[in-house]
């Protein structure tokens, strides 16, 4: 499941996307990296393994988490999110890689394989008492509004999911709360790298319902919104469509 569903070849040469054909120039590196994946498969799957073992995840790839900040010029905020679930739609492993931070900054984790690693940009002494509810870069919901007030936390803004969730692993905020519509691939990879590093990603109201339990968030592909419970939740264009466009 991908933010952008398009034909890819990687097969055989020409390389394409849809129909365009990728520049020479990327020819090499793509070879590289076909290369690279084929020696970590072979290096850390077993033969049966490598039969399809793990075909009953379900991969979320978002390759450029944060397009609004990377279109204007704030590419240091957007991210590569890579997350998969098992078959009952819980994240199981991620990684959320940002690139263009100066040096590339990056966590990942499998916790079903007891596997988490690093390499973040931690807070400085400043950046530590400046933390508060990470935010949107625009405008924010009535509700975060008053949530700040109340709570008399700073407002740290940034832009990206993705880069949001490793800014919470870098101490560089206390808390996110997604106040507008986002999509599975935005926070699969994230959920799974929070989690195998201490931290949850969960549903918001069952918390503020007192109900006593973190809710994870359905990550399968699906036609329909899995978690969209009626009598709780707005329609917008993210949970809802025109009967005649699902056709």
């Amino acid at each position: 499941v991908g933010e952008e569903e398009c034909d890819v070849n990687l097969d055989t040469e020409p390389y394409t996307v849809d129909d365009l054909e990728i520049p020479s120039e990327f020819v090499e590196k793509i070879q590289e990296a076909k290369s690279q994946v084929a020696k970590a498969k072979k290096q850390y799957l077993s033969e049966s393994d490598q039969d399809g073992t793990y075909r009953s995840l379900t991969a979320f790839l978002d390759p450029i988490d944060g397009t609004r900040e990377f279109s204007t010029g704030k590419g240091e905020q957007c991210s590569i999110c890579v997350g998969f679930s098992d078959d009952s739609g819980v994240p199981v492993a991620g990684v959320v890689y940002r690139p263009l931070s100066g040096k590339p900054t990056w966590a990942a984790g499998a916790k079903p394989e007891g596997y988490s690693d690093s390499n973040l940009s931690m807070a400085s002494k400043g950046e530590l008492d400046r933390a508060g509810l990470l935010t949107s870069n625009g405008s924010i919901s009535p509700f975060i509004e008053e949530l700040v007030k109340e709570l008399d936390y700073p407002r740290t803004p940034s832009g990206g999911a993705g880069n949001k969730m490793l800014m919470l692993l870098e101490k560089k905020g206390k808390a996110y709360i997604q106040d507008r519509g986002v999509s599975r691939w935005d926070t699969a990879g994230a959920q799974a790298v929070i989690e195998v590093h201490g931290g949850v990603l969960c549903k918001l109201g069952p918390i503020i319902n007192c109900q006593g339990k973190d809710e994870s968030y359905t990550y399968l592909k699906s036609d329909t919104n899995l978690d969209f419970v009626a009598g709780e939740a707005h329609l917008s264009n993210y949970n809802a469509a025109a009967v005649g466009d699902m056709g």
